[in-house]
Parts: C-alpha cells; structure tokens; sequence
C-alpha cells in the first residue's frame, strides 16, 4: 500500500494544475475528482504521537465548489485543519483526526462526491506481563504465549526469545518455532535439556506516512515463563498440525505468512499443498520457504493466490494435516460505470453500475446524498439503482460507489428527465392475413413522458391486459394472439395516453381455416407385379386455392403410373397416384404436397408423406447393428437388430461363436438358436481372447444371410488353471539339482497379458512340517514353457514341488499338484507291465496292470496315471494311485473319443522317466466286473463257481471266461474254461489238488471281454497228505508209545491224533497239534486192558487233511502183567549207580585239561606281545606293518612308514597292541589319532 500512497502524491502537481484549466466539455455535466486512494490501516497504521502533517487531496475538473467530510461530516476549518492549493491539510494529526475521508464538489447540474479515504492511528502497543510455569514430561509439546496485544496496528515488526541461564537469543531448529504471527515459542517436543526460564522480546514500528526514515521502533519484553521437563519420556507421539495465519484476507500485492505448527516424535516431516496440488516454492519467488518448511511467505500477492493452503505433517506413526483459505482482493475497475442518461418521465428507470473485484459492495448517491432502499429507490447486489415514478425532478449527478473490503471506486454521472405527448412509432397497416394456429402480433410501440399508458380494443370493445392464456397485452410491445382461431377475426384498434396527450391507429385481422393433407396409405408394404394407389385427401379454406403435386425419390423409375385430381366442394379436394405392375426398384417416399395461395403472403406449402415397400417373398434379411461388449471376466452379451423379414415371419435367430484367439486352430464355443422375440444373448468366454460371433435369421423360406461382428474380452482375470501332469525327479549324480516337466497351460486359457508359471520348491522339515520360506522359486514368463531346473538345494532333503501360473493380475488361485522329492535319489527305473484298458461307461474306464514282487527293491511308493484325448496333450489329467494297487477307474471322459493314457512310477527321487502308454477308443464298451464272485464247493477235487452279473453289461452278456492259476508254481500254465451261456453258475471240468489257486472271471459282450475280476482261494483236495506207517511201540497198561512216518511236508505244518475205544462212537483229538518234527508220541493215563482205534491226519495251518493213516487198533495190558521179579529191580538199581560214577571220572579230566591249556595260552602271548601300526583313509583301514620289541629297543623307538598312498592325504594313524594267539588280532582299543 506505500507504493501506491507515493505514487499518488508524486501526482498531485501535474492533478493540480490539471485543475486550472477550464477544459468544461458541452457532453460532461458532472464534476470530474480525481482523489486518491488513501489506505493507512493496519500494519500502515499513522502515528498520531509524532506531530506530522497530513495532506488529503482532491483534484475537481467542472466543479465550482468543493468541500471535505470526515466521518459523514462537513469538517471544520481552524488554524489545524486548512485548505492549502485545493488540498486539506491537517498539522498536526491527532488521534481524533483518524477515520473516513471523502470529497465533494458541485456545479449548476449538482454535486459530486469522491470514493473514500481511510485513515487509522497506530495505537502504542503493550504485552501482559504474566508470569507461567510450565511441567512437562519429555517428549510431550509445549506452547509458551507471548501475549502480544489483539490490535494489528501495528503488528510487530520482530520477535525472538530468549534463554534465561545463557542470556541467549533462541535459534530455531526442527523442535523449535519462534511464531512470526503470534510471536508464541512452540516446542513439537520437549527434552529434559529444555528446562529453564523463556522470555519474549517484541519490537512494533510506528509508521511515518510519508518517509519511512521518520520511522519509530519500541522494544517490549513479557515476563519470565519456567519450564520444567522431567520424567520417563514418551518415545513415540503421533503428529498435531495447526496452521497459523498473519490474515486470511489480503489486498493484492500485500504479503503473508502462513505458519504450521507441529508437534510429534519422531520430528514430523512438512509438505505444503494449495488446492490439492504440491506446492514448488523454487518455481516461483512469491513462494519463500522457512523454518524447515514450517513457514510459507507468499510475496507479492496476486489473485491467482487466492485458495486452500494445506499442511500434512508425517512421521512414521501416522499423519495430521490442517488447511486455511485465503483471499486475494483485487483492486476494482469499472466494467460498466453508470453513463449520463437522458429520459423521458417514467414509472421505472433501472441504472446499470458494475465493477471488477472480490466481494464487490455498492452505494449511490444523489448530489452527494447516500441513497437508501425505499419506495423511490432500490439499490441491487449486482449495482444496479433502480429510480421508481421518475419525474423532471430527479434530474441531478448521481454517484456510484463500488467497494471491497480494502479498495473503492467512484464514478459520477448526470441524469436528466424530460417529458411529451405520447407518439406511436409503429403499428400494422391495413388488414392482417393469418392462418389458423399461427400467431398474431399486432405491435404498438408509443414513446412519450410520462410513460403513457396503451390500451387495445377489438370491434370497438377495450381489451383487457389478461384476456386468457393465448391472448395478452404487454405494455411496451402490443398485443399476442397465440395459436389463433377463425373467432379471432376483426377490427384492432392501439390507444396510448399520457398527460400530456393521445395517440391511436387501427388494423383489421382475417383467420383463415388451415389446410389439411391426408394420405392413406400411409405405409404399404406390397407383393412386385401389382396395383396400388394412393389417395390424398385436402380439406382447405373455401376462399383460397390450392395446387397439387406429386413427389417421389429421385432413384425410384416408375415404369406406369397416372395422376388424377378433382374437387368435391370448396373445401374438399382429393389427388389420387396410381402404380401399375410395380416392381421392388418402386420402393420409397410418395410425397402428396399441397400449396395453399395466401393474399399478401407467400404461398404455404402443406404435404403428408407416404412410405411404399415392394417385396418378394425370400429368406429374411441379415440382422444389423450387431454389436457386443464385456459384462464380466467370463460373459460378453452380443446384441442384434432383426433385419426385414421379407413377408414372412422370423421363426428364430441362428447364433455361432467361435475362438479366434490362434487364428490357425479356431474353435468353436457355442451354437444355438434363439427365439425371434430375443435380440440378445449371453456369451461364455474366455478373458484375453479373442472371439467371432455370427447371427442369422430363420423364416418359412430359409436361413438368411449371416452377420459377424469380431469382439475381444477385455475384463482381465487372473488365471484359474494349472499346468497338467508335473513331473519333478531328482538325480543321484547331481545331488542338489530337481528337474520339472509339465504340460503348458493353452494360449486360451491365458486370462491376461503377462502369463507364465513360477515353480514353487519348498523343503519338508524332518516332523513333516513346511519351512516358513520358500527354498526356491523359479519365474518364467513363456506360457509355452514345460520345463525348468531348479539348482542350488540342500543334497539329501526332502523338497515339496509345485507350479503355479500367473499373469499381469496375479497369481492362479488354483494350488495346482504338489509333488515330493528327494534331492541326491533318482526315480524308480521300474513301470508296471500290461497296462489294460476297459471302457466300462461312455464317459469312464477301468485301468488294471501286473506288477510282481521284484518291484519292491525299486522303492516305489506309487503310480502315476496321466490321460488325455488322443493327440491333444493339453487335455492332460493325471490321477495317483498308491503303491499296492494294480487297477483304478478314470472318470469325467468325453464320449467317443480315442484317450491316451499313460502309467509310470513314483519314487522318492520323483516320478520315473519310464512309463507304458497305450490308447484306447471310447467307443466299444465292455462289460464291467461281475458282482458275488465266490467259490461255493471246493472239496474232493472240484471246484464250483458262482457270481453276479455285472452292473454294467453294455449289452447281451454273451458269456464267461473263468481262468485258474497255481499261485505257488507260477511256471503251471493256466486252465481256462469258457461258459456257453450267459448263465451265473459253473462247475470247472478239472481235476485240483490240494493247495492256492488265482481265479480270475471276465463277462464277455459283442465288443469283446470286459473287466476281471481275480481272487485267490485255497483248494482242499483231501487236503494234506497223511503220515504212514502208524505202530506202536511199547504197551503198558496205562501208557502205549506211538510211531509213524511222513513222505513229503509239501503243505504239511504238523501232525494230529484221533482216538476212540471200541465202545465209543466217534473220534476225539488227543493232540491236535503235534510238530512236524516229531515221529513218536507217548499217551499216557490209558485205562488198563483196554481196546485202544487211533488214526492220524496231516494239518496245514488251521485245515485238516481228509486222507488219514488208517485205524490202529491196541490194547493196553492188564495190572496183571505188571507184576516184576525182585532181581530185575536190583539190577536196575546197579547199573544207574554204575552210569553217575563213569560221569563224575569225565568231568573231572576235562576240567584238569582246560585249566592246563589256559596257562600254556597266557605265557605264549605274553612272549609274542608287539604292535600293529595302520592308517585309516576315509572308507576303510589298512595294516601297514606288525612291530615286535626286541629286548634291546627302547620305549620311545619307532618305526618309518613308507609306501603311502599320495592320493589319499587325509589319514589317520592308530597302534593298537595285539596277541597274536587270538583269534581277532586287532586290540579293540588303540593310541590316538593322529
């Protein structure tokens, strides 16, 4: 504002001689005042204590007379206050002297008044001396007031702090802020070092109005302020922002500051924004950073400035921010100041005044009066001042006076009111032709003043201003008839009248009845080779005349045609177009126009328009306005309109979509016809493909021809397949190495851009349990890719394996298979032979193969089953089956397709890279296993077979093949036996012997033999072979002691003895599980003198033999014979004592031998005693020479080793002692290692 103050006063001179000039224009009535804007306010504040001189100019060009008002006040003229040179000029200024300016002048038209001029006192500043005490814990913000004055005039120029125990000036740093706005000290968070005294120390200038080197400083302090800081400290607080303001208001070209205040720990880090945008304060110098971007000065304002200013303060808590809006006002100019008027006496006269500017306020005045809203005048918003009953004595100089909230404007303009007798300046003349519907204006513009007043009459009857909503009279421009009717005719007459006279004209209006056209038909759709007409009927107004003719497209070649018009009446006309024979090149518009002639018009043209088809009878058109577009991941809606049917109806609509994705492999997704009533249809697809959709109509003629439209799935998603049949192996000579294979997932399955698969590996924890991180992963971005090595593993570990596919969206959301494998073992080397393929059901098929017991030192732990239509891998699905099985089902395959299926081993190295692969038709379906297959009568030799048929039979079961095998000799061919029916029942016709046989049974059809089914069963026979040869031995009479023999063990596990007396029925078990080693067998407890049958059979595990040895008939003796002679006991007694004393000789010389033999041993290998050195490689020990000590050798002599191996540096010695008499030579301890 300074600037403009000096540039105004060094412009007085060049105003005041401007002012001596008498230039009086003969268009300018009002007075011309150039005043200056005077604006000390504020941070411009005058200071009324120094005893300066104040100048208020005003420079007046056609103005007699001038006069100052202060404060609405004429001002007063003393010794203080004095006109100097057309100048006001105050000495000295006062404190009272303070407030609004303005300058009036006046000539013979009236008086003129000028904008305003502010002036306001600085006031002597003051700061509350207050005393605070503040206690803190660290880390917490602090806030110490400086209590400067709530008055901004002035604000202070400076302020700083200072510490009271070093008598120091306080630096900002990023904890600290000294406010430039409230001159506040802030701390964002405090320490236990901020302890102390503070004290604020303020410095205001006292303006001098016109040098500034008259300028005057006070220095003000506030009282101490103590802070204590102490405790545990807060070691994270979330950010606090508050933003500080010097105004949020401004004058343009002023400056401001803007200050965020933060507080947090961490310190948060300050970013400024202004509407949303990042501010760059080093794009602009209006933008000055401070105070580590904590303070924001915008020099210079300018409108542009003019927004929301942000702060966000961060620290790795959380965020704060806070805003403040500030405006800019620009100084106003005129964009239409009021103009000097002259006007006729009037009820209203509206005076447009409109500047530029922020928040723009008005006032007018009248010969220097202000101008208030009342009945007489209305000042608007906009500055518009509207002067209502306007008279010859409302002429004089009128002002207007735009403000905003720091600047104003005023603008002086002469106003003169006349009056006359009303003239009408235009009127129609003679007579007024209309038709019906049209709208009649009969203006009638009368000038005059006063206004006059204009009046209408029809057929001499006065009108009303309101007749109805079709008629009305608007003051200003006449009478409207809207959309007139045929009573509407007649004689107007315009009146208007002031007081000063009258004035009237007259006109006459004729209505005449509107013409009108039909057609019929309107449309047609005609069969080729046939009549038509068409027919125009005109009804019109009895008093014109009108022309017909007819139209047709230019392209249409009518071979023959005729045209006839007649009049029926004066309002009835008919036109009439005949078509003879026409043809399809026939079709078009047939326009009926009809020109109605109009007296003092040009003539009006009237048509109605008829629409002709000629068609043959044919298959409908193609549809157009085929179109579709995506509605989610997997749907595209095709959309279509019916084309011409061409005379017969559309039964339905014949819909194809085919992939286009791999333009040489398209295929096809959907067929299928749709109702002739739907236009639109819903597509499955694929995303990221691309698809070709085909739509044709069907009538009682045919298909007609096809449209196409091409459309893409645009709506990505992520892919949801994985890639088939993964097979992962490890290698025993590359221990830390795993090789994957799969089959890649089809282009069309892709989903997104950026497909390719990442081969997950993951090692297994000892427990079983999955490492937290992954081991390894490998990226490929090849959808066709089928291979990867993953290198770098733990030797000896065990890895989980798994591919999973991605794209730009992300990874599949299918897991896919997971294989193990361990690292350093390579995959079994052993597949399954005689891989058999049943068809069992259209869409399944039942797998069996042989394995044999060899296969378990290859270490397999499963099977894998892959399968897939023939010649198309991509259709590759894999089933695992465990390692015991030899047959499993394949569900879920489509009907008469040829498969391929493939079987190979799984190992703990992985999946084999042998497999046995066969294909198979699914085409002729065999039957599947029989049901309740049982052996129901297997004893003396024969075998009865029985069972179910099967569930299904695909067919006539024409018969059975029944297979037998010796299970123990594998080298027996096997017997086969067919039955001649389709009966469930059958006797082999062969003789068996007692031992385990495999039965196997396969139901045959007309496509060949179906599923078997295999039991193993034991086959009696008789069972084991008996023993021989049973006699008894010794007979006593309560004891008899049995014998017998056995010729061959085959299936033979013991032995079991039956017995009975003569006098009992049936046979007992006496010992049913006699060894197989025993020969003899003693009963005891017999009954003396009896008759005794035995019998023995031969036992295999739990089955007893039906063959046995033949009855045994023996009788125990009787007490009788058991009477002895006294010398056969003495005898026994003899010969027993004779046997101990022979036993105890023999012990005797054994133990004397032994204990000789010991003490020889001990004195031999004490003799031989010695040493054996050897050394130790890393897979085995060799001796490398035997030490004997000779007597003359001492205990620290050694030995020289020679004849080392070089390549086997690394080995270790050992000399244990040895005794060359044992049977080891090789002590079990030995010296250390070295």
């Amino acid at each position: 504002m300074n600037n403009k103050a000096f540039w105004t006063w060094l412009f007085i001179p060049l105003l005041l001689i401007l002012d001596g000039i008498n230039c009086q224009s003969n268009t300018q009535k009002s007075p011309i005042m150039i005043f200056p804007l005077l604006y000390y306010v504020g941070n411009n504040a005058v200071d009324t204590n120094a005893s300066l001189k104040f100048i208020v100019p005003c420079s007046v060009m056609l103005g007699d007379q001038r006069q100052w008002f202060h404060n609405g006040v004429a001002v007063q003229y003393n010794d203080r206050i004095q006109i100097k040179r057309y100048a006001l000029n105050i000495e000295p200024f006062q404190s009272q002297d303070t407030g609004v300016y303005q300058c009036q002048a006046s000539n013979r038209y009236g008086t003129a008044i000028s904008r305003f001029a502010i002036i306001e006192g600085a006031k002597i500043p003051s700061i509350e001396n207050k005393a605070t005490s503040y206690s803190l814990q660290p880390g917490i913000a602090a806030n110490l007031d400086c209590y400067l004055p709530s008055s901004k005039s002035p604000m202070p120029s400076l302020v700083y702090w200072k510490q009271r125990s070093t008598n120091k000036i306080i630096v900002e740093d990023e904890r600290i802020t000294v406010s430039a706005v409230n001159g506040n000290l802030y701390f964002a968070n405090t320490q236990v070092s901020d302890s102390n005294e503070y004290q604020c120390h303020v410095v205001f200038t006292l303006r001098h109005p016109y040098r500034q080197s008259e300028n005057r400083n006070i220095s003000l302090h506030g009282s101490w302020q103590t802070v204590h800081v102490s405790g545990t400290p807060f070691t994270q607080t979330q950010p606090f922002t508050e933003i500080l303001a010097s105004a949020t208001q401004i004058a343009e070209g002023d400056h401001v500051t803007l200050e965020c205040i933060v507080s947090g720990y961490p310190i948060p880090d300050v970013a400024w924004y202004k509407d949303g945008l990042t501010l760059e304060p080093s794009n602009s110098v209006a933008y000055q950073l401070s105070a580590r971007s904590r303070r924001l000065r915008i020099t210079k304002t300018t409108s542009s400035d003019t927004g929301t200013y942000i702060c966000i303060a961060k620290n790795r808590h959380s965020t704060s921010n806070a805003s403040v809006t500030l405006q800019i006002y620009t100084e106003p100019l005129w964009v239409h100041p009021p103009e000097q008027m002259h006007i006729l006496e009037t009820n209203r006269f509206d005076w447009s005044c409109q500047a530029s500017g922020i928040n723009i306020a008005y006032q007018w005045y009248v010969n220097g009066q202000r101008i208030t809203n009342s009945s007489k005048y209305i000042v608007w918003p906009s500055g518009t001042l509207t002067i209502y009953n306007v008279r010859l004595n409302d002429t004089a100089i009128y002002t207007c006076n735009a403000m905003t909230l720091f600047e104003n404007i005023a603008h002086s303009a002469y106003l003169n009111v006349s009056a006359r007798a009303p003239v009408i300046a235009y009127f129609p003349k003679g007579i007024i032709h209309l038709s019906v519907g049209e709208v009649a204006k009969i203006y009638c513009n009368a000038t005059g003043g006063p206004t006059p007043v204009v009046t209408f009459t029809k057929d001499g009857k006065q009108l009303q201003d309101k007749i109805s909503n079709r008629i009305e009279i608007i003051q200003g421009i006449g009478l409207i008839i809207h959309n007139v009717t045929i009573e509407d005719a007649g004689h107007y007459g315009c009146s208007a009248k002031n007081r000063l006279g009258t004035s009237e004209r007259d006109a006459t209006l004729i209505v005449y009845r509107q013409t009108e056209v039909n057609i019929q038909p309107v449309n047609i759709i005609n069969k080729k080779d046939t009549n038509l007409t068409l027919s125009c009927s005109i009804r019109k107004d009895g008093r014109l005349a009108v022309n017909v003719t007819w139209l047709t497209a230019i392209e249409n070649r009518i071979t023959k045609y005729s045209i006839t018009t007649s009049q029926l009446s004066d309002i009835l006309t008919i036109s009439t177009l005949d078509l003879y024979q026409v043809q399809v090149h026939d079709s078009g518009s047939y326009t009926c126009i009809v020109e109605t002639l109009i007296p003092t018009k040009s003539s009006t043209k009237t048509m109605a328009r008829s629409e002709i088809t000629i068609k043959k009878q044919d298959v409908p058109d193609p549809p157009y306005n085929v179109h579709c577009y995506s509605l989610n991941t997997t749907t595209i809606r095709l959309e279509w309109t019916a084309g011409d049917s061409n005379l017969a109806a559309i039964k339905d609509f014949n819909l194809a979509v085919v992939m286009t994705t791999i333009s040489s492999l398209p295929q096809s997704v959907m067929a299928a016809n749709v109702s002739a009533s739907v236009n639109s249809v819903d597509v499955p697809v694929q995303p990221y493909n691309t698809y070709l959709l085909y739509v044709s109509a069907t009538n009682l003629y045919g298909v007609g021809h096809t449209t196409s439209t091409e459309c893409n799935a645009t709506i990505y998603d992520i892919p949801h397949l994985v890639p088939s049949y993964l097979r992962a192996r490890a290698s025993s000579y590359t221990a830390d190495v795993i090789y994957t294979n799969w089959i890649p997932i089809p282009r069309i399955y892709y989903n997104a851009p950026g497909f390719g698969y990442k081969i997950v590996v993951n090692s297994i924890t000892p427990n079983g349990l999955r490492r937290l991180k992954r081991s390894a992963t490998a990226t490929i971005r090849h959808g066709n890719a089928s291979s990867e090595i993953i290198e770098g593993l733990q030797p000896n570990m065990i890895y989980e394996v798994r591919v999973i596919s991605f794209n730009d969206m992300g990874d599949s959301d299918v897991e896919g298979e997971t294989l193990l494998v361990r690292t350093g073992e390579s995959p079994p080397t052993f597949v399954p032979s005689n891989l058999y393929i049943y068809p069992i059901a259209a869409t399944r098929a039942w797998l069996a193969w042989h394995t044999n017991k060899s296969m378990q030192r290859y270490n397999i732990q499963g099977y894998k089953v892959a399968y897939w239509i023939a010649g198309d891998i991509q259709t590759t699905s894999t089933v695992n089956a465990a390692n015991n099985a030899t047959e499993i089902i394949i569900e879920d395959l489509l009907p008469k397709h040829n498969y391929t299926f493939q079987i190979t081993s799984i190992g703990n190295g992985g999946i084999s890279t042998l497999s046995l692969t066969r294909t198979e038709a699914m085409t002729s379906l065999v039957p599947g296993p029989v049901r309740s297959f049982e052996i129901i009568r297997n004893r003396f030799g024969t075998i009865e077979v029985a069972w179910s048929i099967p569930l299904n039979t695909n067919g006539q079961i024409i018969n059975y093949r029944i297979q037998c095998s010796d299970a123990t000799y594998t080298d027996v061919p096997p017997r086969i036996a067919v039955t001649a029916n389709n009966g469930t029942f059958i006797s082999l016709p062969f003789q068996f012997n007692y031992g385990y046989y495999i039965f196997s049974i396969t139901a045959r059809n007309n496509a060949g033999y179906g599923v078997p089914i295999t039991t193993d069963k034991r086959i009696i026979a008789y069972g084991p072979l008996p023993p021989s040869n049973l006699t008894a031995l010794q007979v006593s009479n309560t004891s008899i002691t049995l014998s017998w023999r056995i010729d061959s063990v085959r299936y033979v596990d013991g032995f079991v003895l039956e017995m009975k007396r003569t006098q009992d029925s049936a046979y007992v078990y006496y010992d049913s599980k006699i060894s197989i080693t025993r020969r003899q067998l003693t009963l005891y407890d017999l009954i003396p003198g009896t008759v005794y049958q035995f019998i023995m059979r031969s036992r295999h595990e739990e089955l007893v033999g039906d063959l046995h040895t033949g009855e045994l008939n023996v009788q125990t003796k009787s007490d009788k014979d058991n009477i002895q002679n006294p010398d056969d006991s003495t005898l026994q007694i003899i010969l027993i004592s004779s046997g101990i004393g022979l036993f105890c000789i023999i012990v005797t010389i054994i133990i004397i031998v032994i204990t000789k033999r010991r003490r020889k041993r001990d004195r031999d290998n004490h003799s031989n005693f010695g040493y054996v050195v050897t050394i130790r490689g890393k897979s085995h020990r060799n001796s490398l020479d035997t030490i004997r000590p000779h007597a003359e050798r001492s205990v620290n002599d050694g030995v020289v080793l020679s004849r080392l191996d070089s390549t086997k540096p690394n080995s270790t010695l050992q000399m244990p002692a040895f005794y060359p008499n044992l049977q080891d030579d090789r002590s079990d301890s030995h010296g250390d290692d070295e």
